[in-house]
């Protein structure tokens, strides 16, 4: 029959925080969202904010892995939510956009409200365990400030690799954002997501556990 004789194909998520960012720059995130407020004393702020925002979604998807270590509930957090992020991003450092310097438009930033937005509303909603909500204010608080929008800033850590996770030198394209996302650790070290280095222990061991029962 057609059934018996078709071919299955699917496509699987990607893995790991450099695979999750690189599909977001193939095909989540728009290089008019970089363009945005070009010319303007936020325009350098704001794409270190749209690259953080990527950073974060990975990190919240990829700390599913770890089970409940990493959350309670493994939500599933869409591409969606990271456009949605974006546009909210793009409202609240509209008026940012209009000052008449760096500095200036920094102060103006609404930081409070974008994280609220963003943590309570866009990737809040989907959360349904209530002790998970802190847990995600408390990661997101360090993608959305002041901060987080410096030349050099560390979004996290990966302390065993010795890698620190900052945004590109270079700003002005989105392959230039794939490129430095690129020179991202293939593995993920557990302390990049805030947890023990022996989270990975629970994380192996539901892997193996998987393979042996679908091999099984």
């Amino acid at each position: 029959s057609i059934l018996q004789s078709s071919l299955k194909m699917s496509v699987q998520p990607p893995k790991g925080i450099r695979a999750n960012m690189l599909q977001s720059f193939a095909s989540n995130v728009e290089q008019s969202d970089l363009d945005k407020f070009s010319g303007t004393p936020i325009d350098l702020p704001y794409r270190r904010l749209l690259y953080g925002l990527t950073l974060f979604h990975a990190l919240a998807l990829e700390r599913r892995k770890f089970g409940g270590l990493g959350w309670n509930k493994p939500y599933e957090w869409m591409a969606s939510d990271l456009k949605t992020a974006v546009l909210m991003s793009g409202i609240y450092c509209e008026a940012a956009s209009k000052e008449s310097s760096m500095e200036n438009a920094l102060a103006s930033v609404p930081f409070p409200a974008l994280l609220m937005m963003i943590g309570q509303v866009t990737y809040g909603g989907r959360i349904t365990d209530a002790m998970d909500n802190p847990t995600l204010d408390s990661i997101l608080s360090t993608f959305i400030t002041k901060e987080a929008m410096a030349k050099e800033y560390t979004f996290t850590s990966a302390q065993k690799a010795r890698f620190d996770y900052n945004a590109p030198e270079n700003l002005s394209t989105l392959e230039e954002f794939s490129k430095h996302t690129s020179t991202f650790p293939l593995f993920d070290d557990p302390t990049c997501f805030g947890l023990n280095s022996n989270a990975n222990t629970s994380f192996l061991r539901k892997e193996n556990g998987l393979f042996i029962s679908t091999v099984l």
